[in-house]
């Protein structure tokens, strides 16, 4: 491997599974495109394009419709997100005005 110096085995297999991911995408990737170009060379070009279209349309809607519901949910969990962040700072400026308050008096 590198010279990378982990701090924890799991940020490790953490950076080893990402790299195996990322190669097995490139693997696969590389089939898809080598068997799409194969299919387009061969005798019955003309049949397998109208087939290849239908699918490819059908994997585009399909991510479409993923992409939305992944949108959808991120634009919930941000919104949660946000309204902890808010009371969590509310919460702050209430300890901080009650610390001050508790300063004020042991000092008047």
């Amino acid at each position: 491997m590198s010279d990378r110096t982990y701090y924890s085995e799991e940020a490790k297999a953490k950076a080893k599974r990402k790299n195996l991911m990322a190669a097995g995408e490139a693997l696969l990737a590389g089939v898809i495109l080598g068997a799409l170009g194969g299919l387009l060379v061969s005798p019955q070009t003309a049949k397998i394009r109208k087939q290849l279209q239908r699918g490819i349309n059908l994997g585009l809607d399909r991510a479409e419709d993923e992409a939305s519901d992944f949108r959808k949910m991120l634009s919930k969990r941000m919104k949660k997100g946000r309204k902890q962040v808010f009371k969590l700072a509310h919460d702050t400026e209430d300890s901080a005005d009650d610390l001050l308050s508790m300063i004020r008096k042991r000092f008047a």
